[in-house]
């Protein structure tokens, strides 16, 4: 068992889970976490089939289980850390990549994978991806595969937008 620590700033936050939760992690027990160790969260949406799922702290619609290897947008009122305890992530999960935007996290990666390196090590493998997004200060941080602007380092445990022109699946 670990214990890793997620940052939260003022207003949005993209983030995914640092481990693999030894009891099941759901939308409201994220918010709930978070609240109990000092922070002030009110909402968790993820991104389902095209479109926004979203979780408001108390209400009992779309409490829906967090899974490792997916991004969730959590909206903090002030600044605070929520420390998960859970398995240690030593091996990244297959990602399966729709047609469109998919949300993926990145929960155990080699260090060293660039926005471009990343995006060439999927097309590598058959898929067809396009671009990807980071959220970084409260705004989108653009890379288009095969341009040489915006080419980020991408890390462990971050969640990142990727834009497939059609599906596949890629494994590190």
């Amino acid at each position: 068992t670990v214990t890793m620590t997620v940052a939260l700033q003022a207003g949005w936050n993209l983030i995914s889970l640092p481990v693999d939760p030894l009891t099941p992690l759901t939308a409201e027990g994220l918010l709930r976490l978070i609240n109990l160790q000092g922070g002030q969260a009110t909402d968790v949406n993820r991104w389902q089939a095209g479109a926004w799922n979203t979780h408001v702290a108390g209400l009992p619609f779309n409490d829906f289980a967090l899974e490792p290897g997916r991004g969730y947008f959590v909206k903090a009122v002030r600044a605070s850390t929520a420390t998960i305890a859970g398995r240690a992530m030593t091996s990244a999960p297959a990602i399966s990549l729709a047609a469109g935007w998919n949300l993926v996290a990145f929960p155990s990666l080699p260090a060293g994978y660039t926005a471009e390196t990343l995006l060439q090590s999927m097309a590598a493998q058959g898929a067809k991806v396009v671009e990807i997004d980071r959220w970084s200060g409260g705004s989108w941080n653009s890379h288009l595969i095969g341009l040489p602007f915006n080419n980020y380092a991408i890390e462990a445990g971050a969640a990142y937008f990727i834009r497939a022109s059609q599906a596949g699946t890629w494994t590190k």
